[in-house]
């Protein structure tokens, strides 16, 4: 059997949670005749998942997928530093060491803004069913969705439209895993989280990686297909 686990930074390791803490680590480790591959990014979004698959992941052909994305999709921003404009421009101002003094003056003037996303809501419904649809065409037999996790307090606070954005995304999430109710399992262990899960306010230290590896290992991969 082969499991193939697509992520962005929540599932990496970092100061906090060494790697053998990390649920996908945890997980290889506990079924040793299971194949696992990871695929976790910093910064993924949804757009560059679904280019990765026509580039890479239809080539694997995994029986199950285990998917944690959609937080930088939606997390509201002061400016989307993914338009071309706004990355020529931080580009030019790296090199000219400037990049540090223009954020001081966005967060100074901005705030950030709940429609202010790296993925709109409707285009979020249409590359996440996309994708789905793209793995069940392939073979996949299960996917796993590890649904966007809430911010504790300390980010929460001071960003207002954090968790009702995490919300408004998980909710398409729901839409889509009910309409492929026999091949989408969700789980959500990141809901109404406190300050010791995590080592920022929102990435897992190894009591958080502890609880999505908890609902993980619940589900019995080892019997899913």
């Amino acid at each position: 059997m082969r499991v193939l686990c697509i992520g962005d930074s929540l599932g990496l390791p970092r100061k906090g949670c060494p790697y053998e803490k990390t649920w996908f680590f945890k997980l290889a480790k506990k079924y040793p005749n299971i194949e696992f591959i990871d695929y976790f990014k910093r910064g993924l979004v949804l757009t560059e998942t679904v280019n990765l698959y026509n580039m890479y992941y239809t080539d694997y052909k995994p029986d199950i997928v285990i998917i944690q994305t959609g937080i930088c999709d939606c997390a509201p921003r002061y400016l989307n530093s993914n338009k071309l404009f706004w990355k020529l421009l931080l580009n030019l101002l790296g090199h000219l060491g400037l990049e540090s003094y223009f954020w001081k003056i966005i967060k100074f003037i901005f705030s950030r803004r709940e429609n202010c996303v790296y993925t709109k809501v409707d285009v979020f419904s249409l590359l996440y069913r996309k994708l789905i649809e793209k793995f069940i065409a392939n073979g996949v037999k299960k996917i796993i969705v590890v649904k966007i996790g809430h911010a504790a307090e300390s980010v929460a606070a001071n960003n207002c439209y954090f968790n009702s954005n995490v919300d408004k995304y998980n909710n398409i999430i729901n839409e889509i895993a009910l309409e492929k109710k026999d091949h989408i399992i969700i789980i959500d262990p990141l809901h109404n989280v406190h300050e010791d899960l995590f080592v920022d306010g929102y990435h897992c230290n190894s009591n958080g990686m502890e609880k999505v590896y908890h609902d993980l290992d619940g589900l019995e991969i080892n019997n899913m297909v």
